[in-house]
């Protein structure tokens, strides 16, 4: 009996390694790896990428056997198919697995964007796809909502009643067509998307290769995968809970911006500074007094600073012209020993990365083939670029496209 409990143990120490081993983002190797770029709602482009190849078939069934696909982010906002493409995504998430392969979706700037309740690059066409699900009646009560909201922030930082009257009323509406709702809905903690959001990883490592959205920088380097995955989360969870706070408190709904936040977040955080130190600070203020202390940064986080992985455009080709706005991206001789301490730091031998669109819809190779640029404008009315992806099998990197294939590095 002894032998058979230690057996009945070590069986079930090995499943939880190995199933930390394939939930880590450090994953197994992947006989056939497949990365794609920034999608934005480009949702039949996509489906032309896939199907060149070789992941989904007719029916848009996973077809990829043991592969493993790796999407960088940024398929939200700008195109008109965001929906559609999120539950395509999604579906081959739980797909993949049956026949031996693995979808990783990633999170990008724009999928941070919304998350936080900013909505600027939202296409008037997506919310379409969410209109069959909003009401006149919810709107109404939304709108209603936002003006006592408004008129609390008002009171509480000393500003101007706001102006309520018609004219502001039908400029509101202007600004929140049908679907609105139910989009944002959809993205809160709780919601469909917004659950799935929150689980997406900003980095990940397969076969020695190092994928994310935008990129390190080398002061970044020294972090790990699973820190940077963790540091990201957290701060979502941070900005969730300070919206909660505030919005339990009458400030806040859920069409406000991020703008809203930071407006009613500092003057709030002032005020209960000035009452903490004349002692008058109540019991119930020192918790909202907490949480929005831990936002107070939040220029600084991974989610909104350009030097963080989710915005950072070193490994872009230079742009000079931005005159005194500095390069857009390195030139080779200051990448090539940075990506080289970005890579020895992270332990692998090159990088795959979005975000930045080229200028010929091809798939950029830098620094001696450390560094693969796969955002190659895949929602062509925004950018002028096609669909694409970059096939990594045995050390061989080619790039896929709907009518040829092209070898880049070996």
């Amino acid at each position: 009996m002894r032998q058979l409990a230690l057996r009945q143990l070590a069986t079930r120490l090995f499943a939880a390694l190995l199933l930390l081993a394939l939930s880590s983002p450090r994953a197994a190797d992947a006989a056939r790896v497949v990365a794609i770029g920034d999608i934005h709602g480009a949702y039949d482009p996509l489906v032309e990428i896939l199907q060149a190849a070789g992941l989904v078939d007719e029916e848009l069934a996973w077809s990829g056997g043991d592969a493993t696909l790796v999407q960088l982010g940024d398929f939200t906002d700008r195109g008109p198919r965001v929906r559609a493409v999120m539950d395509l995504l999604m579906r081959l998430q739980q797909e993949a697995p049956a026949a031996g392969g693995r979808v990783e979706v990633l999170l990008g700037n724009h999928e941070a964007l919304n998350l936080v309740g900013e909505r600027r690059d939202v296409s008037h066409l997506t919310l379409l796809e969410f209109s069959s699900e909003s009401s006149g009646a919810a709107l109404e009560e939304e709108y209603r909502a936002v003006v006592r909201a408004a008129r609390a922030r008002a009171r509480a930082t000393g500003s101007p009643r706001p102006v309520s009257d018609a004219s502001a009323r039908e400029t509101w509406m202007r600004g929140h067509p049908p679907g609105t709702l139910a989009y944002l809905e959809s993205l809160l903690p709780d919601g469909h998307y917004g659950r799935w959001l929150r689980s997406l990883p900003t980095v990940t490592v397969i076969d020695g290769l190092l994928f994310l959205h935008a990129g390190l920088r080398p002061e970044l380097a020294t972090r790990s995968p699973d820190e940077i995955n963790r540091q990201v989360w957290d701060e979502v969870r941070q900005l969730d809970a300070c919206r909660q706070a505030l919005g339990g408190a009458g400030y806040l709904t859920l069409t406000s911006t991020t703008s809203d936040l930071v407006r009613i977040g500092f003057a709030m955080l002032d005020q209960f500074a000035a009452a903490r130190d004349a002692g008058k600070l109540g019991a119930d203020q020192e918790d909202l007094f907490a949480t929005l202390g831990s936002c107070v940064d939040y220029e600084n986080w991974y989610l909104f600073s350009p030097e963080g992985p989710l915005w950072f455009r070193g490994y872009a080709d230079p742009r000079p012209d931005r005159g005194d706005r500095g390069s857009y991206g390195w030139t080779d001789a200051e990448g090539l020993p940075a990506i080289a301490r970005i890579l020895t730091a992270q332990g692998v031998r090159h990088v795959i990365v979005g975000h930045n669109t080229g200028s010929d819809g091809a798939i950029r190779v830098r620094f001696g083939g450390r560094a693969f640029l796969i955002d190659t404008g895949m929602l062509s009315e925004v950018y002028g670029g096609k669909p694409s992806a970059l096939e990594i099998v045995d050390g061989v990197f080619t790039a896929i496209y709907a009518d040829r294939r092209e070898e880049l590095w070996t």
